[in-house]
């Protein structure tokens, strides 16, 4: 199979000057410590958990990254797991998503913390409750929007008791909820669950090392299509009376606060994965591996489909990469890639996106050929290898049109690295196209929100050369063999500011065009950052 094509930093003055940059995950300082088992009102009797309801030694650790924090257990007897729980110190604001991932890695519940005190013990029901058996093992996890997380070093776990095993405290830098499948020095992360086993245990003789959990507070319903994100975040408000692509309305619905879709049961995939005939459906599942698309029906448009993936996880890339391939398409689902990939995350062929999370390995959506990218979430890529990341881009357009609208791009919010991290890997941009193969034409970037340069405090690289230098190259790149970028609509983009206060490290918006140029077609208007102040047609 022939290499992918891959795009490069910008070059002169534009270009980021990319360089090593040590990984530095020991500073995690993990965390370690879980509740008891107790009574959580008449519908979750006697759950037990894994530690008594005592305080972590520090409550809210110095540290304002977005990261999944953790739990690893066994489930030592038949039963069900029907609730997530964390420790919640000052400061540890923003909205806590949870979860409990099976021992493949696959989510298999969510929760949503609502109705949260200041500080102390916080719980959320799971959207749909996990039933388990002996000797199943599982990970309970919390997403902290804004760090300061509690943690206590080289932990003790109790080990008497009778329904669950704790396997240490695990974590992921994420901006979105990920399974934490790090660790740090024996440390508890202050992550727990409430199980309740299928047959009562007899009554200990003696007191037990458990002790009776408070009832939880009333959670406060969260009205279909809301949005749940705070401002300037996945999920949050944006102009137009929406909300942004965030977890609660991109990838396969199960039930999160707002959103409007009917939640789906996953089933595994069991069809072909090289997909050589039309007519395939990929419906609530749940597929392992890559899906490559080698099948097409000479159709160009998204109502005439080839292969439609909706309403499921994907553990692999979905690829396309002849012109004659297609129609696919792709709404409602996760890609989510296990390790680097060589391909893009979605792309690149007569390829139509809608409300899909994209995350890890590149992360990209690419197109080469007459693609669609709508109300997707891209974010979370894996730093390795030589790659030089966009959320969405392309290295020339053969033929037909690309239009990405209303997005959420990110570049430079790394889930994690594979340590083999070349000098010049790191963000080309969120959004960029650059005329390697083909001329940059017929494109369309309309009402997205860009962001990148989150270089303070990353705990993958805080190296700010492996940032975008800026958050959109829109086609006009001297010294590339196509260097003119036609036909490109660049309309209503909001920029988030970043570390940098400029979106990118250098700015928010590479050149549209040649200064004085006014054949090529290209449109600029409505384009500002996200506290309203307006942004200029770059020309050069």
């Amino acid at each position: 199979m022939p290499k992918p094509k891959r795009s490069v930093p910008t070059r002169g003055r534009r270009r980021v000057s990319w360089r090593t940059a040590s990984l530095g995950l020991a500073v995690l300082l993990a965390l370690s410590g879980l509740a008891a088992s107790g009574v959580l009102g008449p519908q979750h009797a006697e759950a037990s958990s894994l530690l008594s309801s005592t305080r972590p030694k520090v409550e809210a650790f110095d540290d304002s990254v977005s990261v999944t924090v953790g739990v690893a257990f066994t489930v030592r007897r038949p039963g069900t797991i029907v609730a997530v729980r964390f420790y919640k110190g000052k400061g540890n604001t923003g909205t806590h998503q949870g979860g409990v991932f099976d021992a493949s890695g696959e989510l298999v519940a969510r929760a949503t913390f609502r109705s949260e005190t200041a500080t102390g013990w916080q719980y959320a029901a799971l959207d749909r409750p996990v039933a388990a058996k002996a000797g199943t093992r599982f990970t309970a996890a919390v997403l902290m929007p804004r760090g300061r997380y509690s943690v206590d070093e080289n932990f003790s776990w109790p080990t008497d008791n009778p329904d669950l095993g704790a396997g240490g405290g695990t974590y992921r830098y994420a901006r979105a909820l990920e399974l934490p499948d790090q660790s740090y020095a024996g440390n508890n992360y202050w992550v727990d669950v409430n199980f309740r086993p299928a047959v009562p245990a007899s009554a200990p003789a003696g007191p037990t090392a458990s002790t009776t959990v408070p009832s939880a507070r009333p959670e406060a319903a969260v009205p279909p299509g809301s949005c749940v994100g705070e401002p300037g975040r996945p999920g949050g408000k944006d102009p137009w009376g929406g909300c942004w692509p965030g977890p609660q309305n991109t990838g396969y619905p199960h039930g999160l606060a707002g959103d409007t879709r009917r939640p789906v049961t996953l089933t595994a995939y069991t069809g072909p994965q090289q997909i050589r005939s039309c007519g395939v459906v990929i419906d609530s599942k749940i597929v392992t591996g890559d899906l490559l698309i080698q099948a097409g029906n000479g159709a160009k448009t998204k109502d005439k489909p080839c292969v439609v993936i909706r309403n499921s996880l994907v553990r692999g890339v979905i690829y396309s990469e002849e012109g004659g391939y297609g129609p696919t398409v792709v709404s409602d689902t996760e890609v989510a890639p296990k390790g680097l990939s060589w391909w893009e995350n979605v792309g690149r062929t007569n390829i139509f996106v809608t409300r899909v999370n994209s995350h890890g390995s590149q992360g990209v959506i690419k197109c080469e050929q007459n693609c669609e990218a709508v109300d997707s979430w891209v974010h979370g890529m894996q730093l390795g290898g030589a790659y030089h990341y966009n959320a969405f881009g392309s290295n020339g357009m053969a033929s037909g049109r690309f239009v990405i609208r209303h997005n959420w791009a990110s570049c430079g919010d790394w889930s994690s690295g594979d340590g083999r991290t070349a000098q010049d890997a790191g963000c080309s941009a969120a959004i960029g196209f650059y005329g390697d193969f083909d001329p940059n034409r017929n494109i369309s970037i309309e009402r997205n929100y860009l962001v990148s340069s989150f270089s303070k405090g990353n705990k993958i690289s805080t190296d700010r050369n492996r940032q975008s230098g800026y958050c959109l190259n829109p086609g006009y790149y001297p010294g590339k063999p196509f260097p003119r970028a036609t036909d490109v609509k660049v309309v209503d983009n909001v920029f988030g500011r970043g570390d940098s206060g400029r979106c990118g490290v250098f700015g928010p918006t590479n050149s549209l065009n040649k200064k004085g140029d006014t054949t090529t077609g290209n449109t600029w208007s409505g384009n500002r950052y996200e506290d309203g102040t307006p942004i200029a047609r770059p020309e050069e």
